[in-house]
């Protein structure tokens, strides 16, 4: 059964061993313990970059009903990318940087 993860905030960084590498940190919570994150997924349109977090938890499962946090780091795709500002979406939350 998969479940939407609740997304608290967005950050991103550019790291500067190289320009042209930004980690976007998305942190919040999921619905128990037993839910995991299993797949991360990002897209651009323009100058637009949209984050997807899939979760899974395992069917029949026992698992106590208390919300779990997380933390999970995203490395973006910018190889190309011409100089200028960027959004990175994440549910309803969304974060800013600049390439250069």
């Amino acid at each position: 059964m998969a479940y939407i993860a609740t997304v608290e905030s967005v950050e991103a960084h550019a790291q500067s061993s190289d320009p042209n590498h930004i980690d976007v940190t998305i942190k919040g919570y999921l619905p128990n313990p037993c839910t995991k994150i299993t797949q991360v997924g990002q897209q651009r349109s323009g100058n637009t970059f949209t984050i997807t977090l899939t979760t899974v938890q395992e069917a029949g499962a026992a698992c106590i009903q208390v919300i779990s946090p997380f933390e999970q780091t995203v490395t973006l795709d910018v190889t190309g990318l011409a100089p200028g500002s960027y959004t990175v979406i994440v549910q309803n939350m969304s974060a800013k940087f600049d390439l250069k």
